[in-house]
């Protein structure tokens, strides 16, 4: 038993978790219900939709794809304006990407007098939308600038506002962002898709979690920020023996446990974490 708890110690002590890159995307998915115009000709040159980056995350934003409807059957222009932006105070902020994509565009059964089309922008290079070291979501900005062949009504579809933030306009006047306003509330049906990377190490939980009181006698609990889930919480003795186990636990009743020195392994959606307790 003396050398499976040196190995356990071991693996603890020399565990490294290191970032995680995985697919990941986000979107709205309501029915389509209306149109959200991006042309001069209403008052809308540009739209934009927000993009939330959970916190210990980098968002790398490869593809867009949103649904298009052109009055009177109208072809799309070859090409289209996407841009990035910064949050500020809610809406639109600096500027950080604007690129001219020519997308690849799918044409959809017309509704009436309307082409509807499915039209996917890739960027030349990944979008960075760094939070890795943020400690709660930020929010991102994504803009469109797209017209037809017949310089008439060309829009983004939109439906209910499931999450976020509703669709921003520029004030034609003015150039300043406004959010939309109206009842019920919309937002554009559209899909961000790329990469994320994860801050999983050991190094970043650590300042994440804590565990109080220590030395304990009664209760230990588990504080965390709210984007980190516990799965799994083990308690281990000197002789590396399971003492108690508890799955989505804040809170952890150690009362029957005899005193001394124990290990507790904290398992979570974003890596392990493990620490001595002291039990009185």
């Amino acid at each position: 038993m003396k050398k499976n708890y040196i190995l356990f110690l071991l693996t603890v002590l020399f565990a490294w978790v290191g970032h995680s890159q995985t697919p990941c995307s986000q979107n709205n998915p309501a029915p389509v219900t209306s149109i959200i115009y991006t042309n001069p000709e209403r008052g809308n040159p540009i739209v934009a939709f927000d993009l939330a980056v959970d916190a210990y995350t980098q968002f790398n934003l490869t593809t867009i794809t949103v649904k298009m409807a052109t009055a009177n059957l109208a072809a799309l222009n070859p090409t289209g304006i996407v841009k990035v932006y910064s949050d500020n105070l809610g809406l639109p902020g600096s500027e950080l990407v604007s690129e001219t994509i020519t997308p690849t565009v799918v044409t959809e059964a017309p509704i009436g007098t309307f082409a509807i089309y499915n039209v996917t922008f890739t960027f030349s290079t990944p979008v960075e939308l760094d939070n890795l070291i943020g400690d709660s979501e930020a929010k991102f900005w994504v803009g469109f600038i797209m017209g037809n062949v017949n310089n008439g009504d060309t829009g983004v579809t939109g439906g209910a506002l499931v999450a976020g933030l509703p669709y921003a306009v520029t004030n034609d006047t003015s150039g300043a962002w406004v959010l939309s306003s109206g009842d019920p509330l919309i937002d554009g049906t559209y899909t961000f898709e790329g990469t994320c990377l994860l801050s999983v190490d050991d190094f970043s939980l650590e300042n994440n979690i804590s565990i109080f009181p220590n030395p304990v006698q009664n209760e230990l609990n588990i504080q965390l920020h709210n984007s980190i889930t516990v799965k799994q919480v083990n308690v281990y003795s000197i002789t590396g023996q399971v003492v108690l186990k508890a799955q989505n636990a804040r809170k952890l009743d150690v009362s029957d446990l005899s005193p001394g020195v124990y290990l507790m392994k904290i398992e979570t959606d974003r890596g392990d974490v493990t620490r001595k307790i002291i039990k009185n």
